[in-house]
């Protein structure tokens, strides 16, 4: 029997990415994804012509309870801030029928959940989180914490039993978003002091490791930690952003964008005003975000892709060719 695999977000960065990937290991399975209009769904069949495409969007409840009772595994890749759609998804995997297998959960999180929203902005990290060692602690997440209240329904339902590839958006948001707001203002920046650290990983191997996560799960479970202890962080190293800041304004002094090397310590109130785009600059560049993967590594999981560092000049490139700066 063909495995029906359901997927939200595959117009995004992550969950594009990992229908591709998943799609050149297992072309044997079905997938169905959720666009939210004809322009869409064109563009992801333009890539992935095998992929079947249903209209709809987060707040289409019956489209996503449907489509996820009738599939055997859903990824949910689309927005991690969306109570009402993960309460559909979950509605609609739990009426399946008697006696048919149960359906698979995949539900994509943030790194933000690990924030600490009372922690100094541009301070040191007190802490890194093991998603092995402190499930317990990460688990129970006070709801402040972003993505907080989304996880919360996924594990209580579960308690009751870099340029990307994909179809759509191959941008991610920290690094860019960073070298864009520099080129801006003709300089590279922190937020105070900029000494907080947050984890990176190449989408590539985030995909991966989704893929790795479907296999098991095509398995009957297979290796894999589900339900309330089914959390898996995905990482391939650490940087702490006063340095990238500085990499950022090396690579731009370089190539002539900037008059210097010197990274600006900004306040958070200059930070906003630097930002460009929806993502909060002082909380995407400003606060700490640790953990370690051993969950998924116990796996066998290993990064393939190269470090962030390697992907600075890239990112100042692609931002500069964006504002007009570079042909």
């Amino acid at each position: 029997m063909i495995a029906k695999i359901f997927v939200t977000g595959i117009t995004g960065y992550i969950g594009g990415q990992t229908v591709v990937h998943l799609l050149r290991k297992r072309p044997d399975v079905s997938v169905t994804a959720l666009v939210r209009n004809e322009r869409q769904a064109a563009a992801v069949k333009a890539v992935l012509p095998q992929v079947n495409t249903v209209i709809g969007h987060l707040d289409s409840v019956d489209i996503l309870a449907r489509l996820s009772a009738e599939s055997d595994i859903v990824l949910q890749c689309a927005s991690a801030d969306h109570p009402v759609a993960v309460a559909a998804i979950i509605k609609g995997i739990k009426s399946k029928p008697g006696g048919s297998a149960p359906g698979v959960l995949i539900h994509t999180s943030g790194t933000g959940i690990l924030c600490d929203p009372d922690q100094d902005y541009g301070a040191p990290p007190d802490r890194e989180y093991d998603d092995v060692a402190d499930i317990k602690i990460i688990t129970k997440f006070p709801l402040k914490r972003s993505h907080r209240n989304v996880d919360k329904l996924v594990l209580e339902a579960s308690a009751g039993d870099d340029p990307g590839d994909g179809p759509v958006r191959i941008r991610s948001v920290q690094l860019p978003d960073l070298a864009n707001a520099a080129l801006r203002r003709g300089g590279s920046l922190t937020v105070n002091k900029g000494e907080n650290e947050w984890c990176n990983v190449h989408v590539a191997d985030l995909a991966d490791a989704y893929v790795l996560l479907v296999e098991e799960a095509l398995k009957g479970g297979g290796r894999a930690d589900w339900n309330t202890e089914g959390y898996y962080f995905v990482e391939n190293g650490r940087h702490v952003w006063k340095e990238l800041a500085k990499a950022v304004a090396e690579d731009g002094f370089k190539k002539g964008y900037f008059k210097s090397e010197k990274v600006d310590i900004l306040s958070v109130e200059e930070t906003l005003e630097a930002q460009s785009t929806p993502h909060p600059g002082p909380y995407i560049w400003g606060v700490n975000s640790l953990g370690h993967a051993s969950r998924i590594k116990s796996l066998g999981w290993k990064a393939q892709k190269p470090s962030i560092w390697e992907y600075v000049s890239e990112a100042v490139d692609i931002e500069a060719h964006a504002l007009g700066l570079r042909k």
